[in-house]
C-alpha cells in the first residue's frame, strides 16, 4: 500500500512538473522579441488609429519611430539607460513637430495610461 501511495505521489509531482515546463516553454515562445521594424509598424498602426494621423504624418511618424526603436535597441544592448532616455526625448521632440498640438497631447495621455 505504501509503495502505491509513493508511486501515485511521484506520478502526481512528475505530472505537475511537466505541465509547468510545457507552460513555461509555450509562454517563452509567445513573447519573442519583436524587431525594431515590427515594433514601429505596431506603434504606427496604434497611433494612426488613436490619433487619426494623415498620410503625410504616418510616413514621418514611421521614420521617427524606427529611428527611436533602433537607438533604443543599441542603448539596451549596451545597458545604457541614459541613452535610452535621450533617444526617447529626441523622439518626443520630433513628434511635437509632426503631430498637431491636440494629437501630441492625446499621445502623451495614452503613454501615461
Amino acid at each position: 500500500m505504501k509503495a502505491t501511495i509513493a508511486n501515485i505521489t511521484r506520478l502526481g509531482v512528475s505530472s505537475l512538473l511537466m505541465v509547468l515546463l510545457v507552460n513555461t516553454v509555450s509562454y517563452a515562445q509567445r513573447n519573442k522579441q519583436l524587431t525594431a521594424e515590427q515594433r514601429t509598424k505596431k506603434a504606427v498602426q496604434l497611433m494612426t488609429k488613436s490619433l487619426g494621423l494623415s498620410v503625410a504624418q504616418i510616413a514621418k511618424v514611421e521614420e521617427a519611430n524606427l529611428t527611436f526603436q533602433r537607438a533604443r535597441e543599441v542603448a539596451k544592448t549596451h545597458q545604457d539607460q541614459t541613452a535610452v532616455r535621450a533617444a526617447r526625448k529626441a523622439y518626443h521632440a520630433e513628434l511635437k513637430t509632426i503631430l498637431t498640438r491636440n494629437q501630441y497631447k492625446k499621445f502623451r495621455q495614452t503613454q501615461r495610461n
